[in-house]
């Protein structure tokens, strides 16, 4: 099967990210919990019809940088461990490098380690900033086995009545680009993890957000098989591993990929739903 290689730009949570606009007050709305504390204190079902809120209303912008990805991410996590009832409700949360967030329990028995990163293509990025209204991006042109400098991102930016240059993804070329990002994404992550500045932590978890250029294209029982298959492979006995990988992809996320999987729908009219979520129970099992 050959597969279409273009967008205009899908719509949805992710895709938001790919679109202009300028209703930053989201964005500062999303970050405000950590913009002026490098710390807080907080009561997760108290604060948890906030947390959906945000969500909700919460609409990406191209020009965000990654702190705002971050606390998006971070947002999604404490929903999701909430949700699972793997956090109970009093926590601590704060701000740092490496990793990104540091979440702790009131009774201390709870010491996470959260660091984000993001799964994509540098040129496919600069791409979705630099394309006009009305052009087209041919997805198929931004893939991770053919690196592009930085001056040929625009190679998939289709102006209105120009032809197409690619030829799509046959059988499972789709799903063998988005594992080989993927891959790279969370080996560079792991050796982050390794080195002497990261602050590990008494476990340590890495949310991957998925924002390659075929994430909406992948057949993703083909993909998770390949990745799970890789990552496998991949894991070296001299390295320490994260405790746990999240992927956060088109409003899923992904709860202990490699793992016992969880699935967490994030989509608006999901986060909807979640008003009669009840408090986690008191001694949750460690997330």
């Amino acid at each position: 099967m050959q597969l279409s290689t273009t967008m205009p730009l899908r719509m949805g949570l992710y895709e938001l990210m790919r679109t202009r606009t300028n209703k930053n007050n989201n964005n500062r709305l999303l970050a405000s919990l950590l913009n002026d504390k490098d710390e807080v204190t907080i009561s997760l079902k108290e604060e948890f019809p906030a947390l959906l809120e945000r969500l909700i209303n919460f609409e990406f912008s191209v020009s965000d940088d990654s702190k705002v990805h971050e606390a998006f991410c971070l947002y999604a996590f404490l929903i999701s461990c909430f949700k699972l009832g793997l956090i109970g409700d009093n926590i601590t949360i704060s701000k740092t490098e490496s990793p990104d967030f540091v979440i702790k329990s009131c009774d201390g028995k709870l010491d996470i380690g959260l660091e984000h990163t993001c799964a994509t293509i540098g040129c496919y990025q600069i791409a979705c900033k630099e394309y006009s209204e009305g052009c087209l991006l041919e997805l198929c042109q931004y893939s991770p086995f053919k690196p592009l400098s930085n001056k040929q991102a625009g190679v998939g930016i289709i102006q209105p009545g120009d032809k197409l240059k690619g030829r799509g993804w046959k059988g499972n070329e789709a799903e063998e680009e988005w594992t080989e990002t993927m891959i790279q994404t969370i080996n560079k992550k792991v050796a982050t993890l390794n080195k002497s500045h990261f602050q590990q932590k008494q476990v340590n978890h890495l949310i991957v957000e998925d924002a390659t250029p075929v994430d909406f294209v992948i057949d993703k029982k083909t993909a998770f098989e390949m990745l799970r298959d890789r990552y496998t492979k991949a894991i070296c006995s001299k390295s320490t591993p994260f405790h746990k990988i999240h992927i956060l992809s088109n409003s899923i996320l992904l709860y202990d990929f490699f793992g016992k999987v969880h699935e967490i729908d994030i989509h608006k009219a999901q986060l909807k739903e979640l008003t009669d979520i009840k408090s986690a129970q008191s001694n949750p099992p460690p997330p």
